[in-house]
């Protein structure tokens, strides 16, 4: 089970009670419901969700507990470490998805990995001013400002790099 509280099935959420947190659990599925199991024990059970959605947490939302807490807090100070637009795009999506964003904030953390830092700053920057929180849309504006950046080139002439014959190898004696 992902640390935010969830198992994927087909692309879809599905909330699991929050002391199994790290647990490996068993999911069975069909067309009409959604198991969890833990030791062969059903521990929740949901109605099907459209791919990319999440499925309402039984009884309500208790909140994040706190390893999930400290989980997003050791993700926002990954994105610190990329630049400040990416934290506020971040937080701004945890105020706005709650638990839900810490997948979003894995994601943008993982396309920094693909693509240029400054693509991504630009990307999330973009994001929060349009208040868009989806991993679609930060990819997209990650690629378009990625095609806006200008391709670096080395120079073989230029009038501060000296000429390779210039350089010599001195014979130590």
């Amino acid at each position: 089970m992902h640390t935010d509280g969830h198992v994927e099935v087909a692309g879809a959420f599905y909330p699991v009670p929050l002391h199994l947190l790290g647990v490996d659990v068993q999911v069975r599925w069909d067309a009409r419901l959604i198991r969890v199991f833990h030791n062969e024990a059903m521990v929740t059970v949901h109605a099907p969700v459209r791919q990319g959605e999440f499925a309402p947490r039984s009884g309500g939302s208790p909140g994040p507990s706190s390893t999930q807490r400290a989980h997003m807090t050791k993700l926002l100070a990954q994105c610190a470490r990329v630049g400040p637009e990416l934290v506020a795009w971040a937080e701004a999506a945890y105020a706005e998805r709650e638990i839900r964003a810490m997948r979003l904030t894995q994601g943008a953390l993982a396309l920094v990995r693909k693509h240029p830092k400054e693509a991504v700053l630009s990307a999330a920057k973009t994001c929060l001013a349009h208040r868009l929180f989806r991993y679609r849309d930060l990819s997209r504006f990650t690629e378009i400002a990625q095609r806006a950046i200008p391709e670096r080139r080395l120079t073989d002439v230029h009038d501060d790099i000296r000429p390779i014959n210039e350089y010599r190898l001195e014979v130590l004696a």
